[in-house]
Formats: structure tokens, sequence, C-alpha cells
């Protein structure tokens, strides 16, 4: 923009190619109320239903554009309309990365990954301290690190990740 102000001849008509420019990078989407959402162009299904509300994002399932069924990876037009469907099952999956655009639903999901997986650690430390004491055995990193290495595991975190995630069985 500075640049373009300083190769002016003293007119602004360049303000009118610049005030077009920022509306064509943005899409207007309605919900079934008939409000207005502005969300950038290129986004999806995901992208407006985290725009709605990050609580929306993080239980969609699918969504009606246009009252027809449609997947979270749907791009989106101006002039949509758009009602994003929701299940309390629902959490957000690592593949919602490939298809969310804006950097706000990218970052709520990677939150909520990371919340998750963080979950599934303290599940997994539980699980094994509590067949620890089933066993009444008294393993210590040293033994941790040994069966983590035979299950070519590299850290402890992501043992108990895999052991509360139920990526391994409870033996």
């Amino acid at each position: 923009m500075k640049e373009t102000l300083s190769n002016t001849d003293g007119s602004f008509d360049f303000l009118d190619d610049f005030k077009l420019d920022i509306f064509t990078k943005e899409i207007h989407i309605f919900t079934p109320k008939g409000e207005i959402i502005d969300i950038p162009k290129g986004s999806t299904v995901i992208d407006f239903a985290y725009n709605i509300h990050t609580d929306v994002g993080n239980h969609a399932i699918a969504a009606k554009v246009n009252h027809k069924m449609a997947p979270l990876s749907q791009t989106l037009y101006s002039g949509d309309q758009v009602e994003s469907l929701t299940s309390r099952k629902q959490n957000p999956k690592i593949e919602w990365l490939n298809f969310a655009m804006s950097a706000h639903a990218k970052s709520q999901i990677k939150k909520a990954l990371k919340a998750d997986k963080s979950a599934d650690i303290d599940k997994g430390r539980r699980m094994y301290e509590k067949k620890q004491k089933e066993l009444n055995l008294n393993l210590d990193s040293k033994d941790i690190r040994h069966l983590r290495e035979k299950l070519d595991i590299s850290t402890d975190d992501e043992f108990f990740y895999q052991l509360g995630s139920g990526q391994l069985k409870e033996n």
C-alpha cells in the first residue's frame, strides 16, 4: 500500500481497486436464520463451524449447505446458506488440518488434539500404574525404557499415549 501511495499522481483512483481487492478476499455466508457471516475466501465447512463457535467446530460432523448434506471439507462460496451439524460424540481429527483454511480453525483443532493427547497420556499412565499394583510389580524407568525399546516406542509419553488411546493392548 505504501508503494502504491508513493506511485500515485495525486489521484486516488487506486482506492477503488484496493477496496475491491479487500472485499474479494472474503465471502459472505448466510446462517439458517439469515445472519451474514464473513469468512476468508476458500474457507470450508469446518472453518465456518469454528467461526460460529469453538464448541461448534470441535463437535462438527457435517453441514447442510444450501439445504443439502455436505462434508466438513467442502469449500464454501459467497451466498451459500450453511447450517453446521454437531454431535457431542465427535472430537477434532488430525485430518481436519488438511482442509481447514483459516488460522483460527487450525489453531483450535491443534489445541483440541493436544488436549486429547495429554488426556490419553494421563489415562495410559494411570492404566500402567494400576496394572503394576495388580501384579505387585515395582518397575522403574529403566524397565519402562526396556519395554519401550521392545515395542519400538521412542519416549515415555508416547508409550503412555499409545496405551491410553488403545493402540497398545493392556496385557
